[in-house]
């Protein structure tokens, strides 16, 4: 007895048009070119690390107290230079009195470590992401989604991924300085306002 081979030619279709209409477009994820230029710079500092120096000025003004997290020191009046014994150079106010109060450290230049949320977040979920999207395009081929609920479901997913690694990131850890400095307290390097957290979303071009 034979065996009767049938091929399904509305099905070999639809999958052709699928895979063309996916390889049509791409999609971003992450921190997007249209968020504004601050979060940006902060995004990219910290996905892949920074050597910051002063382009202004001198020295970096780096606050020493949530006070003066938020102010420029060009405009806290008072502010005079003090130099430590060890060679440490601060703005102070009242000066040489006993009520003396430091106020920003000046420092030629920082580093901060990377700490890869986008990447990482991706690398980790690699996985579960595969396995979605798998599933995303057998449901499109079926019928039951469209291609832009195909985009729409990917693209939270992956955002969300991404986003629970962000929140979940422990390590490197925080200097003191930048602890002391946060406005809503908390460990987590990128976690303080939630701002980052929050731009993060998805594109498709």
């Amino acid at each position: 007895m034979g065996i009767r081979i049938t091929r399904d030619i509305n099905n070999v279709d639809k999958v052709l048009q699928v895979l063309e209409q996916l390889q049509s477009k791409k999609m971003n994820i992450g921190i997007l070119s249209d968020s504004d230029e601050l979060t940006l710079q902060k995004a990219n500092a910290h996905e892949f690390g920074a050597h910051i120096v002063p382009k202004n000025s001198k020295y970096l003004t780096i606050p020493l107290g949530k006070e003066y997290a938020s102010q420029n020191a060009r405009n806290v009046s008072g502010l005079s230079v003090y130099k430590s014994k060890n060679g440490n150079l601060f703005l102070v106010k009242n000066k040489w009195k006993e009520n003396m109060e430091f106020c920003y450290f000046l420092a030629n230049s920082i580093d901060i470590p990377e700490r890869s949320f986008i990447r990482a977040g991706f690398d980790k979920n690699k996985n579960e992401i595969e396995d979605m999207v798998e599933q995303a395009i057998a449901e499109t081929i079926e019928g039951q989604i469209d291609m832009e609920t195909f985009y729409e479901k990917v693209g939270i997913y992956c955002v969300g991924k991404i986003q629970e690694y962000l929140i979940d990131l422990d390590s490197p850890p925080l200097s003191p300085l930048t602890l002391a400095n946060r406005q809503n307290g908390g460990s987590n390097p990128l976690v303080d306002t939630h701002q980052m957290n929050e731009q993060i979303s998805y594109k498709v071009v």
